[in-house]
């Protein structure tokens, strides 16, 4: 279950980090604006919800539209610009990824285990 959160949440980083390296042309290869989308993707989220909370407003207020406003433009300007995707690369890193996420996902192999059996009863 932890890892099934973890990949949904490099998910929502790298949409809005993809989108916004795709408006600023950095000159970096693809799989690099890949590895940094996430972490740019975050700080998008971020630095709002850290402005906005400074000014007084709860986090409980604006954060769910802030989160849709936020993939809302990112899917927009991804669709629109449709940056390049290195497809070969990407394949790679993503083997590393899964080989990474199945080694630290075998923590959660007994709680799988034990969810099956709770829901047997």
């Amino acid at each position: 279950m932890p890892s099934v959160l973890l990949l949904r949440l490099l998910d929502f980083g790298f949409c809005p980090g993809w989108a916004f390296l795709s408006l600023c042309p950095t000159g970096l290869p693809p799989l690099q604006q890949w590895l940094l989308s996430a972490t740019i993707g975050f700080n998008a989220l971020l630095l709002p919800v850290f402005w906005l909370n400074r000014a007084g407003l709860p986090v409980k207020d604006f954060g769910v539209w802030l989160v849709v406003v936020l993939m809302a433009i990112s899917g927009l300007i991804v669709w629109l610009k449709r940056p390049d995707s290195p497809q070969k690369d990407l394949l790679i890193a993503g083997l590393i990824l899964l080989g990474g996420l199945g080694v630290c996902g075998m923590a959660d192999v007994p709680l799988w285990f034990r969810l099956v059996e709770l829901l047997q009863r």
